[in-house]
């Protein structure tokens, strides 16, 4: 599906609308009474908290978020309805995705859960701003989940941003791939720890967090490499 026509130019609102809607009614069709939670929409939103400019806000409208929902709702009234995003720690970016759910909620738009990327690190996020998020979205009566839980024990550029920003590209140096002979002792020690201090603050908030998912396991058998896995074993409370 593209955002132009056959002349290069924006689909109309109604064009993509009835697209969008075909997608949603088709897959969840498709999988209907074998599903029981869809991620209807993902990162959407900026680091600010403003919404991204994409193709989608730019036809659609202001409210395409809530339009995409009540279209998921319809085709899947059976099903929970999720919004996931990453670097939701941070608070600006926070405070935006509370007021879009909060604006669904209102409006009594289905929405069930927000979905926090756990794409983290060694030194960050602030554990203290992650429990700020998941206290502030369990508040609103919704199921929290962190979703592609993973801890990068490697040093990050300073002038990228963190998270799971697919567009960020940068040129590979040394420095950025100090162990390509395997992870010394004390920073295996540390990535431990990292899972330690989260998974304390899960169990902490077990009452609001419905399930924990790792993020690109490899999965290992007597030492060999067979399969390997972008969305894995999922930890319920």
């Amino acid at each position: 599906m593209g955002f132009t026509d056959n002349n290069g130019q924006n689909r109309t609102k109604q064009d993509l609308t009835a697209i969008v809607e075909e997608h949603i009614n088709t897959v969840a069709g498709r999988y209907q009474n074998k599903v029981n939670g869809w991620d209807v929409l993902n990162e959407a939103f900026n680091e600010d908290g403003t919404l991204r400019q994409s193709k989608w806000l730019e036809i659609l409208g202001d409210d395409y978020i809530a339009e995409v929902f009540k279209m998921a709702a319809k085709a899947a009234p059976d099903a929970e309805l999720y919004y996931n995003d990453y670097n939701l720690f941070k608070p600006e970016k926070r405070r935006g995705v509370v007021a879009m759910a909060k604006n669904l909620i209102a409006r009594g738009i289905k929405i069930d859960g927000i979905g926090i990327q756990g794409h983290y690190a060694l030194d960050y996020p602030d554990l203290a701003e992650l429990e700020d998020s998941i206290i502030a979205f369990g508040e609103l009566g919704l199921k929290v989940m962190i979703t592609e839980l993973d801890v990068s024990v490697l040093p990050f550029p300073e002038d990228a941003h963190q998270g799971a920003d697919v567009s960020q590209n940068f040129q590979l140096q040394d420095k950025y791939d100090p162990y390509r002979n395997g992870i010394p002792d004390d920073v295996n020690a540390q990535l431990g720890d990292r899972y330690k201090q989260l998974f304390a603050l899960f169990l902490k908030h077990s009452d609001k967090i419905s399930r924990v998912t790792f993020w690109g396991c490899t999965i290992l058998k007597h030492g060999v490499t067979i399969g390997q896995c972008r969305v894995a074993p999922t930890t319920h409370y």
